[in-house]
């Protein structure tokens, strides 16, 4: 598990610098309006995260010798496994959420607080990705220890799961506790990219070559159709074209990450995908904020300049962390003295 997959790291690369992109359009431009770049990028760059989460999780969790028989040993594996996942997923949430806090009601012009302070990063409304991505993976956790099943079984659950999810909230999204009513629809993009990953091979053999360009092809004729496609996962809106829109992406960008060499410096993104996913607000509303006591006037095409600023900024504070403060990233590191 700790040799990279090139492919994985080129495309959660694509999709961060999308983000990014993304990102400082919203801060820079002041809109909701979205560019090309966006647009291309808009249905799976952040569900791509989710599915090789699920690739990666039960890769590893439904490895047969990672699964034991006995009911005694399954709970140290269960306990083992949910403190792992509080380590690197939950905790490093809260602390980086509480680094931003401050200066996110300073850009927001809005009072400190302890109990919104309670509600944002101890409540995980903050970050909607890797909160809703803790509890997903908590509740794929829970029921991997507890059926020890085929990964079909848990795609056909998590459907279940995607279904009351979108629901919830239609009906009323909150984003109290830790997006947990989006972890629902994740989970079924969890167990995608796990189904994916156990017949990885079957599957390319039909994507290579015409069934990529074919998916492609319609993935570009659903993106500018002028349909109504609804693909956001939080707050939750998904309709069937926006499922449809998503798989047929998430088909366009393996083939793409597959096909494309080794990015090489780049791919240390990829490696590091959450941090770099920590600075993916601040970082663009910091130097759009830069940019616009320069130039009062919005220029064209300028967030791009924003974002390759907050890309390089981040660059330099994700290796700066991770060289000299990784325990950031997992406490338990403390304990080693690493």
């Amino acid at each position: 598990m700790k040799k990279q997959i090139s492919w994985i790291n080129t495309a959660r690369t694509l999709c961060i610098i999308a983000i990014y992109l993304r990102h400082s359009e919203i801060y820079y431009e002041m809109t909701e309006d979205t560019s090309l770049l966006s647009d291309l990028f808009t249905p799976f760059r952040v569900v791509i995260f989710f599915f090789i989460s699920g690739y990666l999780f039960f890769r590893k969790r439904l490895n047969p010798t990672s699964l034991t028989e006995s009911q005694e040993h399954k709970g140290k594996d269960y306990i083992s496994a949910l403190k792992h996942l509080m380590f690197r997923l939950a905790i490093p949430t809260i602390l980086f959420a509480s680094f931003i806090y401050i200066p996110k009601c300073l850009f927001h012009d809005s009072g400190l607080s302890l109990s919104q302070y309670m509600y944002d990063v101890i409540g995980g409304t903050s970050y909607w990705f890797t909160s809703a991505l803790t509890v997903a993976q908590v509740i794929l956790l829970t029921l991997i220890f507890i059926t020890k099943t085929h990964i079909l079984r848990y795609l056909f659950l998590s459907v279940i799961f995607m279904m009351v999810g979108i629901y919830l909230g239609e009906e009323h999204y909150t984003a109290f506790p830790w997006h947990w009513q989006s972890a629902l629809v994740a989970t079924f993009f969890l167990c995608l990219g796990g189904t994916y990953q156990r017949y990885e091979n079957k599957i390319d053999q039909w994507l290579k070559p015409y069934g990529a360009l074919v998916m492609t092809i319609a993935y570009f004729v659903l993106i500018f159709s002028g349909t109504s496609i609804e693909t956001m996962i939080a707050p939750i809106k998904l309709n069937t074209l926006g499922m449809a829109t998503i798989l047929l992406g998430l088909g366009f960008i393996i083939s793409i990450s597959k096909w494309l060499p080794d990015l090489n410096r780049l791919n240390y993104i990829g490696q590091h995908t959450i941090t770099f996913y920590f600075f993916s607000g601040v970082m663009p509303a910091l130097f759009s904020s830069i940019l616009h006591q320069l130039h009062n006037d919005v220029l064209p095409h300028a967030y791009i300049i924003v974002a390759i600023m907050s890309l390089c900024a981040s660059f330099v504070t994700t290796y700066i962390i991770n060289t000299k403060l990784a325990f950031l990233l997992d406490l338990r590191r403390l304990k080693k003295g690493v």
